[in-house]
C-alpha cells in the first residue's frame, strides 16, 4: 500500500503509523480517496473496481494469464480446423 518516499529504508519492525491524511478529490477520478502519509511512505486509500497504479509483478502476471489464454484458444482452433481436416478426408475431397 505504501511507497518509500526517499531512498533510505528504515529498520522498523513495528507498522506504520499515519501523520497526515489529505483528500484528493480535487480531481474527478480521485472519488472519495485519501493519500496517507507516514513521513517516510505514501499511499493512496481508495475503493475502485480497478487500481489506480499498476506495479511490474501485476503487470507481468497479468500478460502471463493473457499469454496462456491466447495459447488455450489457439490449440482449440487448430484442434477445430485438424478435425475439420480429417472431416473432409473422410469424404475423400482432399488427397
Amino acid at each position: 500500500m505504501f511507497a518509500n518516499a526517499s531512498s533510505s529504508s528504515s529498520a522498523q519492525d513495528g507498522g506504520n503509523v499515519v501523520r497526515k491524511i489529505l483528500p484528493l478529490g480535487a480531481w474527478e477520478d480521485a472519488k472519495g480517496e485519501l493519500a496517507l502519509w507516514t513521513g517516510e511512505k505514501i499511499g493512496v486509500l481508495g475503493f475502485r473496481p480497478k487500481p489506480r497504479f499498476e506495479w511490474e509483478w501485476d503487470r507481468e502476471e497479468k500478460e502471463g494469464k493473457e499469454e496462456k489464454e491466447f495459447r488455450v484458444r489457439m490449440r482449440r482452433a487448430l484442434e477445430r480446423q485438424a478435425d475439420d481436416v480429417r472431416f473432409v478426408r473422410g469424404l475423400g475431397l482432399a488427397g
